[in-house]
């Protein structure tokens, strides 16, 4: 009878930290507005200054908005809904494990187990806790991988334009209209909409390097500042960051190519020799859930 007690109080604590994890995060709203920085002055710093002070963050929330750019903000979140996240993640992961390993002690009576479960429940709380930073931190090196991949159209299309006699502004135009629909599109059409609400060139660019960081983004971006600033020609230019991002995006493809069959050596192996494994592990628990039930 203390054993039923017991086990009913064990898991109604895991299902109260479950519901309260999942009520935190709905009932946090959003105050802060994720925006794009859209800095119109009339002395107006250079390309890199304007990047970095974008990147730095005094505070926190800043940091937390930078990295929601960065990820291209999947889930639509905000500051406050980030943290809701984080917050009832780590009630759910840690209430979560502490009550899965007290179920399996005193089914199995391993009383062992009783010092397991506190170490499981930090972990699970520092792993939920960190969670929806590994999340964004994920989108983002795909976003990046992306704009890597579909970089070379880019780059050859703007040096087209150009060569056709368009402003740079305009040749950006023209490329995105031809360029397939992804993250890089989607970039380039923020630029054209911050520059179409009065936004300048270098404020729009900044916003690009904020949100994608790599080198090669860095470059065409510092090439499109020059060519509009000093009236530099940008085909030249841009076939010769043409070719180097063709080199890139083959390097990009083959490491793609070798994580994702090292990926699918993790999943098959596992999935032959685990099966067996947890059948092995989990029958003495069984027969003790049956016992119990009877």
């Amino acid at each position: 009878m203390n054993l039923d007690f017991i086990l009913a109080f064990v898991i109604g604590l895991s299902l109260f930290g479950v519901i309260v994890g999942f009520w935190w995060f709905k009932k946090t709203k959003a105050k802060v507005s994720v925006a794009e920085v859209n800095t119109n002055t009339s002395s107006e710093p250079g390309l890199r200054e304007l990047s970095n002070k974008l990147k730095a963050s005094d505070s926190q929330d800043e940091e937390i908005i930078l990295w929601l750019k960065k990820s291209g903000n999947p889930k639509g979140w905000t500051v406050d809904d980030f943290k809701a996240a984080k917050v009832s993640n780590m009630t759910i992961y840690g209430l979560g494990g502490f009550g899965l390993i007290a179920v399996m002690m005193l089914l199995t009576q391993m009383w062992v187990l009783g010092i397991v479960a506190p170490l499981v429940a930090l972990f699970g709380a520092w792993f939920g806790y960190g969670q929806p930073k590994r999340l964004l931190t994920g989108k983002a090196k795909k976003r990046v991988l992306h704009v890597q991949l579909t970089m070379p159209s880019l780059l050859t299309s703007v040096a087209l334009a150009d060569g056709a006699g368009y402003t740079p502004e305009t040749a950006l135009k023209v490329a995105t209209d031809e360029l397939p629909h992804g993250t890089l599109k989607g970039e380039m059409q923020i630029i054209l909409q911050l520059l179409s609400t009065g936004s300048s060139l270098s404020a729009a660019l900044a916003n690009f390097r904020t949100r994608i960081e790599s080198p090669m983004v860095e470059e065409f971006t510092q090439k499109i500042y020059d060519g509009a600033t000093t009236g530099q020609p940008l085909a030249k230019a841009m076939t010769d960051l043409a070719e180097v991002a063709f080199h890139d995006r083959a390097a990009a493809m083959a490491m793609a190519a070798k994580k994702a069959s090292q990926k699918i050596m993790f999943i098959v192996v596992p999935g032959i020799i685990l099966p067996a494994d947890v059948i092995v592990l989990l029958y003495p628990m069984v027969g003790s859930l049956g016992e119990a039930l009877g």
